[in-house]
């Protein structure tokens, strides 16, 4: 997993008076991201030397990230 994205879990409320606001963001960080504007990848799996995105194919994105 040392190749993958960061991945979290974010969580902020808020209240104002009787109004209560919440917001959960998680991101998964197996995958891909491309800008939708470009399609120039945005994120995603490392080579091993971390300098730039590897290209491999979704459903070996597990073997590759556990070696």
């Amino acid at each position: 997993m040392n190749r993958a994205m960061k991945s979290g879990l974010g969580f902020y409320a808020v209240q104002v008076g009787d109004l209560k606001l919440a917001a959960l963001v998680v991101v998964n960080a197996l995958g891909d991201v491309f800008d939708e504007r470009n399609g120039k990848k945005i994120a995603g799996l490392l080579t091993k030397d971390r300098k730039n995105f590897a290209d491999y194919r979704f459903h070996d994105a597990l073997r590759i990230t556990h070696s």
